[in-house]
């Protein structure tokens, strides 16, 4: 008796560990592909409010008016001979605001665009690298009052500019359509709806099967919700793999194609090489009516960055994703600064010069556990050292991050999320950004939410 019960665990263990062993390998040998996908979102918005306070003599009134608009349009293409992502923004925000206590009047205006393209262009395994990043932001604001001095007209621009090229060997490819299809076999078994269990071809088509359904762009939601349905069941009905089309059949795939949320994994191994130019300028300007006067600084920054890395994203299995790597980085930075100030029609201007260097070393470790389609919980640590060449003052800099985070389904309408947090930095500077800070800190942070959709 007893040398059945051991033989039965052994050959419990074995299957566990061959049926982790082939979901493994079907994450790792997953290819997304997309000819092209493109998405446009639009939104629009804004809001009043009037209050009247009668607790006084006299009667105050406080009305504010703000709105806000954003386009954005994201793309997407995964071929063997290409991997190109492209996205692009642009939002606007404005505020106005009127009392009549001291007769005070104030209105805002921001606007911000950000734009980033990146085009890896394969042969084999090996690929070149073209890539661009801008970013840009405008904020302006005026306010005047009958008794109280105050800055009546302020602005504060930016823009950020990043090219880059390179060369490299390897490729991530994004596996969660085939983690989606793993767990929607396993909810068909369990429900008892398949005449079979799939082999691993027909699970490979399955996780393509969901990319496409998830991947081609459907402008109404209702029908786009019905072409994900019909082309998953599509696949399974002309397959001859379903025994039966009842509402379990039908809650499954509802459950893992439109309510399986987990974030995106990866897989694969990428090496690369990649020079980076880039330029910054950053303005601030001020004007005070009493007394009366005006602030300006502004900051140029051009940089160049040689960045080496290397990094691997494993799905050890349907459960468990593993992410790490390092790399190496040297940065040089020139600025240009310049500081005027007016009082009373005396003009003050400073102007100075300067460049930095950094080379450090970084690496990181994730771990990330999926219990089920909804659930979350993420282990991460990252590290950065090197040394930087400031005018004047050289010094060891380090920066170590370490953090958890959960995000734990409740039901469809309730999620629980929570994270710990810490950081520990000193001398750690970015060189290549507009503003520069020499700084020594540690940080803790923590916190927990339940978000409830109604």
């Amino acid at each position: 008796m007893r040398k059945i019960i051991i033989t039965l665990l052994l050959v419990s263990i074995s299957y566990w560990i061959n049926a982790q062993q082939s979901e493994s390998k079907l994450l790792q040998d997953f290819k997304y592909r997309i000819d092209n996908f493109r998405a446009l979102n639009f939104s629009v918005g804004g809001g009043a409010l009037h209050e009247s306070d009668r607790s006084s003599n006299s009667v105050i009134n406080n009305s504010n008016f703000s709105g806000n608009t954003g386009i954005g349009l994201t793309g997407y293409k995964s071929t063997d001979r290409q991997l190109r992502s492209s996205n692009f923004s642009v939002n606007s925000g404005f505020s106005k605001s009127t009392s009549n206590e001291d007769d005070g009047k104030a209105r805002s205006f921001s606007g911000q665009f950000a734009a980033s393209l990146a085009d890896k262009y394969f042969k084999g395994e090996k690929f070149f690298l073209l890539e661009s990043n801008s970013y840009g932001r405008l904020n302006t604001g005026k306010a005047s009052s009958a008794n109280v001095p105050l800055l009546t007209k302020s602005s504060a621009s930016g823009l950020y500019i990043n090219l880059g090229a390179g060369i490299g060997k390897g490729r991530l490819e994004f596996v969660t359509d085939m983690q989606n299809a793993l767990w929607l076999h396993k909810e068909l078994s369990k429900e008892k709806v398949l005449k079979r269990q799939l082999s691993e071809k027909e699970l490979m088509g399955l996780g393509m099967a969901v990319t496409k359904a998830n991947n081609t762009r459907v402008l109404d939601s209702r029908r786009r919700n019905r072409f994900i349905l019909e082309t998953v069941d599509g696949f399974l009905q002309k397959n001859g793999l379903i025994s039966k089309t009842d509402i379990l059949y039908f809650s499954s795939l509802n459950d893992v194609l439109f309510y399986a949320i987990n974030e995106h994994r990866m897989s694969g191994v990428e090496k690369a090489l990649k020079l980076s130019p880039s330029f910054s300028y950053s303005r601030n300007y001020g004007k005070y009516s009493e007394p009366v006067s005006e602030n300006e600084d502004r900051t140029k920054v051009k940089a160049l960055t040689l960045i080496a890395s290397w990094k691997k994203y494993k799905p050890v299995s349907l459960y468990h994703q593993r992410n790490y790597g390092f790399s190496f980085q040297a940065v040089k930075s020139w600025r240009n600064y310049l500081m005027a100030t007016s009082n009373s029609g005396v003009v003050n201007e400073s102007k100075w010069n300067d460049n930095s260097s950094q080379v450090s070393v970084s690496a990181f470790l994730q771990h990330k556990f999926y219990p089920n389609t909804r659930t979350s919980f993420n282990l991460s640590l990252e590290t950065e050292g090197g040394y930087n060449w400031f005018p004047g003052i050289s010094k060891w800099f380090n920066l170590t991050r370490a953090g958890c985070s959960l995000n734990y389904f409740i039901s469809y309408n309730a999620r629980l999320t929570g994270g710990v947090s810490a950081s520990i930095q000193k001398n750690y500077n970015d060189i290549t950004s507009a503003y520069l800070f020499n700084t020594n800190l540690f940080s803790l942070n923590a916190s927990i939410g339940l978000e409830i959709n109604l």
